[in-house]
């Protein structure tokens, strides 16, 4: 048996003799070790597209600004509780249909701000949202063209974007989940949205106040611009704690239930401190926090409200 090596260094035994096999090449499958397996670019193609999906993925979470979501669910929360006392049972389909809803208003909202504070230059490497900036994303991607194409004015760069929310995330969040549960309108939910719209108008302010010196160079004009620091932090106090005094007056002339609220206190005050000592950076984000657990509070007060004992219109 003579043994030749061919190139590539694939082993090549010539048998000879009489067995039948003469001058047939028998392969070891013995292969060049420099040479990739096979499959293997696909499945670093592969790993590199699923990489970059996922990095533009986390950057659309981000742009969205999913921290402030609690503004969106926790009116819709309150609606459907409301209905729940006065029908006596929640659609839960009806209930999910709307959450969504409404988080894809509030979705795309944040998605056309972020374009709008890199287009007028008002986010920069410091800003909580960098997607823009760090070229994380290119503007098309945030949003389409058909919507970037023009100059708009943003109510919130005159001063009227505190007014937005607080009608928006408040009255008309809530309204607009009861009405959809109980198939009319009514009055009752603007009055029982009113502790929470301060509530989520505190996460808006907060968030002015951090970026009053951005948004001055950039021209902009917001409400904490106008009335100053000082102001500020009296105008956030007012929305932080008016909520607790009403909630006080609900637990101690209707039921005890409406105290729960009341458990966020603590952190309201630590908040407080914080506005205070102007240390801005992580406070609308805080915010927001509170704002979720008060409005859960608030929701199972209500759920657990004895019948008759919440006050009607």
């Amino acid at each position: 048996m003579a043994k030749e090596q061919k190139p590539g260094r694939v082993e090549t035994f010539v048998l000879a003799g009489s067995n039948g096999h003469n001058g047939q090449d028998w392969h070891t499958g013995l292969s060049n070790p420099a040479s990739p397996p096979p499959g293997a670019d696909r499945a670093s193609r592969m790993a590199r597209v699923a990489t970059d999906v996922r990095t533009k993925c986390a950057a659309y979470v981000l742009a969205l600004r999913p921290w402030s979501f609690s503004a969106s669910l926790t009116p819709v929360a309150l609606g459907s509780a409301l209905a729940y006392k006065l029908g006596g049972s929640v659609d839960p389909v009806i209930l999910m249909v709307c959450a969504v809803t409404v988080l894809m208003v509030h979705g795309a909202g944040n998605l056309v701000n972020t374009y709008y504070d890199f287009s007028k230059g008002i986010d920069h490497k410091k800003s909580d949202d960098r997607t823009l900036v760090d070229e994380i994303l290119a503007p098309q991607d945030v949003v389409p063209h058909f919507v970037i194409r023009g100059d708009r004015i943003g109510l919130k760069y005159v001063a009227l974007g505190d007014v937005v929310i607080l009608i928006t995330f408040g009255p008309l969040a809530v309204m607009f989940s009861h009405a959809v549960q109980v198939g009319y309108l009514s009055v009752l939910p603007l009055v029982y949205a009113v502790p929470l719209a301060l509530n989520t108008e505190a996460i808006l302010h907060s968030n002015n106040t951090r970026d009053m010196d951005s948004d001055r160079q950039a021209g902009i004009v917001t409400l904490a611009i106008l009335i100053g620091p000082t102001l500020s932090y009296v105008l956030y106090n007012l929305l932080l704690f008016v909520p607790y005094v009403l909630f006080c007056i609900l637990a101690t002339r209707y039921t005890i239930s409406m105290a729960l609220p009341l458990l966020t206190l603590p952190m309201a005050f630590s908040l407080e401190k914080l506005f205070r000592s102007r240390c801005y950076a992580k406070i609308p984000q805080k915010t927001a926090k509170l704002n979720l657990l008060m409005g859960l509070f608030y929701v199972f007060g209500i759920i657990l409200a004895p019948p008759g004992s919440l006050p009607s219109l």
